[in-house]
């Protein structure tokens, strides 16, 4: 919230906007916003279709969160930590920075923010998954 009040007032108060803030606004709420996804996962907080979900039995519930982290998320998080290793690397060995010449450096650092907050994500998404296994074991 710093960064963000600090950036309106240098920019609407007096006329003088900083890259190097405004580039760092972006990447704490990238940071904020991929970690935050395994948060949700774990806390069972994250959106999902209610309406449908709530009218199932419990057993029912169980076979639907294990088919989706089976044939939806654990396949995505696939992909996407497929993609983005290599897009961590090549960024990391050119040291990529920003384009502005006054933009933050080590560009490759937020970067590697993607496969980390999903391999959060998968070992969220497996606890989840056993949780919902041991569910409809139990029957509860």
């Amino acid at each position: 919230m710093l960064v963000i009040i600090v950036q309106v007032v240098l920019r609407y108060g007096f006329n003088q906007g900083m890259v190097v803030l405004e580039e760092l606004q972006w990447h704490l709420y990238a940071i904020g916003v991929m970690f935050g996804v395994s948060y949700a996962q774990v806390t069972n907080s994250h959106i999902r279709v209610d309406l449908i979900h709530m009218r199932l039995s419990r057993r029912a519930q169980h076979l639907w969160e294990i088919f989706g982290i089976l044939f939806l998320m654990f396949p995505f998080i696939y992909v996407v930590l497929d993609a983005s290793l290599p897009f961590v690397y090549d960024s990391w060995r050119i040291n990529e920075s920003s384009a502005s010449p006054t933009g933050l450096p080590f560009r490759w650092l937020i970067k590697a923010v993607i496969p980390l907050s999903f391999g959060l994500l998968f070992i969220a998404g497996l606890s989840r998954l056993i949780r919902d296994v041991k569910g409809l074991v139990k029957g509860e």
